[in-house]
């Protein structure tokens, strides 16, 4: 690869090419080449080991991982925040979030600092694990070390607390972010309302886009997808079809989405995976829901 450079590539260099062979997955090729840097005496910086430890996390699992970090250390090369953060980050997809939690409080023994986003990564972490409490009070105690969380921190937060039926504990932070200087977005509110829908908790989904609409967020096609198929999937397809088609008569949402959804619905009609559950005592409920909804709307 180099034998016809006139000049020795430098640790930026195999750099480049490294992180290109492990971006593809071939991280066999990409420690031959480390072999290579190696035996030239260009010796490899923190950047070139972190390359590799997101590779091998990604493709051999936290163990092989560490394994990696221990020979990173040995080598002389000590881990920076970017290092800890990868580590978080796989010990979080892994479901191993109370050993993150523990790395996370270890970071200034390590010589390193917390940051916003290694703080956020644990956050995210506990609240996809069912862990808000724990992801609160970290989230207070990054605020008391000065360190202003952004709206990616709280979104992983509240989603998490959507996710968990408390929807009211949900908003709360919502109605702080004004004086915190953030704007909620659309994926905010749709983070929440999908976590409700996938815990079958549809009423309380309705109840947060009434709630954008009274705050003066206009819905997207993505929150009224979010919201018909986690009606469907309680076994009410049909209201899910009304619905849909009066969303697509006040062109709401996009046709080719419609028909789509339509499609979709249609088929869990036919072959329905939970039994449909009897309308009668929800069926009026749920059409004054749409009627509020969609007068809303039109207003906005």
């Amino acid at each position: 690869m180099f034998d016809h450079m006139k000049v020795a590539p430098d640790v930026i260099t195999y750099n480049t090419l490294l992180k290109r062979l492990c971006v593809s997955g071939e991280i066999d090729k990409a420690m031959e080449l480390l072999e290579r840097q190696l035996e030239s005496g260009c010796n490899p910086d923190v950047c070139t080991y972190n390359i590799f430890l997101e590779a091998v996390c990604k493709e051999r699992g936290i163990r092989k991982a560490k394994e990696f970090l221990e020979e990173m250390m040995s080598q002389g090369c000590h881990p920076n925040i970017v290092t800890y953060k990868v580590l978080l980050s796989a010990l979080c997809k892994d479901g191993k979030v109370d050993v993150a939690v523990e790395l996370l409080n270890q970071l200034s023994r390590k010589g390193c600092s917390s940051t916003v986003q290694s703080y956020s990564i644990v956050i995210d972490g506990l609240s996809k694990a069912g862990k808000t409490e724990q992801g609160r009070e970290l989230l207070a105690e990054m605020k008391g070390k000065g360190l202003k969380p952004k709206i990616v921190t709280y979104t992983s937060l509240v989603t998490g607390l959507g996710r968990e039926g408390k929807l009211d504990e949900a908003i709360d932070p919502i109605e702080g972010f004004k004086d915190l200087g953030i704007t909620p977005t659309l994926i905010t509110f749709n983070s929440i309302m999908s976590g409700l829908c996938k815990t079958r908790q549809t009423d309380q989904a309705k109840d947060l886009l009434g709630y954008m609409v009274l705050k003066g967020l206009q819905p997207n096609e993505g929150s009224y997808r979010i919201l018909i198929r986690g009606i469907a999937s309680e076994g009410l397809a049909k209201e899910a079809c009304e619905l849909l088609k009066e969303l697509d008569a006040r062109r709401l949402v996009k046709r080719t989405s419609a028909k789509e959804m339509a499609r979709l619905l249609t088929s869990h009609l036919k072959h329905p995976r939970l039994p449909v559950i009897p309308s009668d005592t929800m069926h009026s409920e749920k059409l004054g829901f749409h009627c509020f909804l969609l007068m809303s709307l039109s207003n906005t």
